[in-house]
């Protein structure tokens, strides 16, 4: 099974699908996860903490101040 992301692994809403019977690389490029990716929507489904957080603005602040930064990140 693939999850959105460790706080949500191994919980029904969590979880993006299967990976049994294929490689990761075949369900990550499935129509199945894009469709699944596209109905993920971080501010409804994910109103708890998120362990990721001060990565995921550290990596928004870095990039924003320059795109030459996007080779170093």
């Amino acid at each position: 099974m693939v999850f959105t992301c460790q706080d949500k692994a191994y919980t029904a809403p969590g979880a993006l699908g299967s990976r049994k019977g294929r490689r990761f690389r075949e369900f990550w490029f499935s129509a199945e996860n894009r469709n699944r990716l596209a109905m993920l929507n971080p501010a409804r489904d994910c109103r708890h903490h998120c362990v990721a957080a001060a990565k995921n603005r550290a990596l928004d602040d870095n990039l924003s101040l320059d795109l030459d930064h996007t080779a170093f990140v």
